[in-house]
């Protein structure tokens, strides 16, 4: 049962984007601790993990975070995770002109994908990417709350996602953690460098 419910949880957090579109078969190795250079596998941008987070690949062989303590070679079942997309991913997303059509875009496919939840948008400006927006709600994935906390980024007409989520109850524990992650967070190239 862990390994279904987080087959469906990490369906979830990627909110359309789809790697059977890539047509090409993945294979990693999964649940397992990134400890070589992480700059050589992320996407364009850079974050500082908090002290005790992990990076490490998930079935689907996306980069994603977790706190170490959620995360064991035998268990999949991880409980808070924050995933990073970029341009190279978010497809569904490429078409968008601006940082308001980029939240619209993303409220409707969350409103799709989890049924319409209260969304909490909150607009803010970053003093090198400009206007960004953030988006929390909740929902149940099998029947457990969780709370997604999730970064909107349209900077020289590319876009970054950061998403974020953990159960209801550990949510608190960790949205100091979450923080950290956005406000560490650099793109380091564009399509115009």
């Amino acid at each position: 049962m862990n390994f279904s419910r987080y087959l469906i949880f990490v369906f979830l957090i990627c909110l359309g984007v789809n790697c059977a579109s890539y047509n090409q078969t993945v294979k990693c190795i999964r649940n397992k601790e990134i400890t070589e250079n992480l700059a050589t596998f992320q996407n364009g941008y850079y974050i500082n993990l908090p002290r005790d987070w992990v990076a490490y690949k998930d079935i689907h062989c996306n980069l994603v975070y977790s706190p170490k303590e959620n995360v064991t070679d035998l268990d999949t079942s991880n409980s808070t995770v924050v995933s990073i997309y970029g341009p190279n991913i978010m497809r569904t997303f490429k078409s968008v002109q601006n940082i308001d059509e980029l939240t619209h875009n993303s409220i409707n496919l969350i409103h799709k994908n989890f049924g319409n939840p209260e969304i909490f948008l909150s607009k803010l400006i970053h003093e090198k990417y400009g206007k960004y927006t953030t988006l929390r709600f909740k929902t149940n994935i099998l029947g457990d709350p969780y709370v997604f906390f999730l970064a909107n980024y349209y900077f020289e007409d590319l876009v970054y996602k950061i998403s974020c989520s953990a159960k209801e109850r550990d949510f608190n524990k960790y949205i100091e953690d979450f923080q950290r992650i956005i406000d560490s967070f650099e793109i380091l190239e564009s399509k115009n460098r």
